[in-house]
């Protein structure tokens, strides 16, 4: 018996062998492009999870300050004018008249009413040594609106 004359197949086996390596290129480019898509999924899953616990969060809140909503339940500070003011200085300053108003927080909303004067003397006074500064802040507006109170504020400079 004779050994077959392999020179008959050599055309047959490289186009083999062209069609095993299209074959896993492709493979590798088709995985590449899933796994991509896998991950940009993966995050907005991540992302919106996120936010779902954000906002069961807050409906959590809501409903447990609807119940006491003649309490003050949230503070937030404003400003009237961030012209003259840089980034810095104001978030200081943000943080201690949100310091200084942090004692109404619960406080029922009948005793601001009664005096809101008192409550803008609270706000209304030097603060010193801000970023080696003094400024003098005012209170331009309060407002109470269900459970929060908004406080709008201006700063100037003292020399």
């Amino acid at each position: 018996m004779r050994v077959p004359n392999f020179r008959r197949y050599t055309h047959w086996l490289a186009g083999l062998g062209m069609f095993l390596s299209g074959m896993i290129v492709g493979c590798a480019v088709f995985l590449s492009i899933y796994q991509q898509n896998f991950t940009i999924l993966a995050t907005q899953k991540a992302d919106l999870e996120n936010e779902v616990r954000e906002l069961q969060s807050t409906i959590e809140t809501s409903e447990k300050n609807q119940k006491k909503a003649a309490y003050v339940g949230g503070i937030f500070v404003e400003w009237e004018n961030r012209d003259n003011l840089d980034d810095l200085t104001r978030i200081e300053l943000e943080k201690r008249v949100h310091k200084d108003l942090s004692v109404l927080s619960g406080k029922l909303i009948a005793d601001i009413r009664k005096d809101p004067l008192l409550f803008f003397k609270l706000i209304e006074k030097p603060y010193t040594d801000v970023h080696d500064r003094d400024y003098e802040v005012k209170v331009a507006a309060m407002l109470i609106v269900q459970s929060e109170l908004r406080v709008w504020i201006r700063a100037t400079l003292t020399n």
